[in-house]
Order: C-alpha cells, then structure tokens, then sequence
C-alpha cells in the first residue's frame, strides 16, 4: 500500500514538471512571438517613414536632373551656334584675303605677292632718288629766279617844254631784291642821251630825277 502511494507521487510529480515544462515552453515562445511582433512593429513603422520620406526625395533628383539636362542642352546649343558664327566669319575673311592676294599677284603666276612688293618697293625708291633731284633742280632754279631781271618797268616823258611826242623815256631793270639799272634816254632835237644809273635795294649812289624814282617804284610794285 505504502508502495503504490509512492508510486502516485512520483507519477504525479512527473505530470506537474511535464505541465510545468509546458506552461514554460508555451511562456517562453509567447514571450519570443510578442518580442518577434515588437521588432516586426518596429521594422514597419521604419520601413513607413522611409516610405513617406523617399518619394520626395527621388521626385527632387529628378526635378534637379530634368533642370540640368535642359540647361546642358541650351548651353549646347549656343555654343554650336557660336562656333558656326565663327566659322563663317573665318571662310570669309578667308576668301577676302584670296581675292586680294589674286589682285596683287596678277595674272602671271610668277609674279607673287612677294615679288609684287619687292618692285613696288623698288619703284618707290626710284620715286623717292628722282624727287630728291627733282628738289634740287626747284631750289636752284628759285635762286636763279630771285636774282634775275624780272622787275620791268618804263615811264615815257616829254624832257623839254618844246617837244612833243614823249620820245624820251627812263626803263628800270631789277631784280627781287631791288638790284639792278635804270635807262634813261633824253631825246632833243639835235641829239639823244643815253644814261646808265646802278640801282641797289631801290636806290641808287648817284642821283635819280623824278622819272627815275617813277620808274623803280613802278618795277617794285610800290606804285600803279
């Protein structure tokens, strides 16, 4: 008898460990499914801000990449529109420039722009040597001018109250400076006199009757 109670303790020790072990496994997997449903909790409350959040995000980048492109394109666009600009420019100055190298060059093919230089500044010289002659020769030829005889005035009188016709006369010779002669003729009517008067500076050492101070005067220009 005392042995079958023992038995019946023992047998319902194992039942109270087993249904213990039991309400442990059950306690701890309840304690792992609410710590599993915590950290899934947890992953989707992040995972729905990050989901809020990214849209923008991604919308910005691409407004921004939109924006860059079309700014890239424009600045393209310009530019190739500057280096066609450019371009033109430089094949017409191009063609300018050929023109005026076939003008000079002539029609011989010879004959290029160098040579074509090369004489005309050969000819210039040439001009330049025959000027400096020709300045010479002008200089010379002003000197000869000044002191030639080119001052030429004559004044006709009658020398006696008793004749008539002015058959006398006083002619003055000078030259730009006033240098030269007087003439004089003095007509009466059984002879002529010729006198000869040196003239310096528009005066004379010996001295001039009235017609032949007229007649300087009037070869100097100083009286009509």
């Amino acid at each position: 008898m005392a042995k079958s109670r023992g038995q019946n303790q023992s047998g319902d020790k194992r039942l109270v460990g087993q249904f213990s072990r039991h309400d442990e496994g059950e306690s701890a997997q309840r304690r792992a499914q609410i710590k599993n449903s915590h950290a899934v909790n947890s992953i989707r409350s992040r995972v729905g801000h990050y989901a809020d959040a990214q849209p923008i995000l991604l919308g910005a980048a691409v407004d921004l990449s939109t924006m860059t492109l079309e700014v890239l394109a424009i600045a393209g666009a310009v530019l190739g529109l500057l280096a066609f600009i450019l371009a033109l420019a430089a094949q017409l100055r191009f063609r300018r420039m050929r023109r005026d190298y076939e003008v000079l060059q002539g029609e011989d093919d010879q004959s290029t722009f160098v040579a074509s230089v090369a004489r005309h500044v050969d000819e210039v010289d040439k001009l330049r040597v025959d000027i400096a002659q020709q300045r010479e020769v002008i200089a010379q030829l002003q000197t000869d001018l000044h002191d030639a005889i080119r001052h030429v005035a004559v004044v006709r009188y009658d020398a006696f109250g008793d004749m008539g016709g002015r058959y006398s006369f006083s002619l003055a010779l000078l030259d730009d400076d006033g240098d030269g002669l007087v003439l004089t003729a003095i007509h009466a009517r059984s002879d002529t006199r010729t006198y000869f008067k040196g003239v310096r500076s528009g005066a004379s050492d010996e001295p001039l009757s009235p017609e032949e101070l007229r007649v300087i005067a009037l070869a100097q220009g100083k009286e009509e």
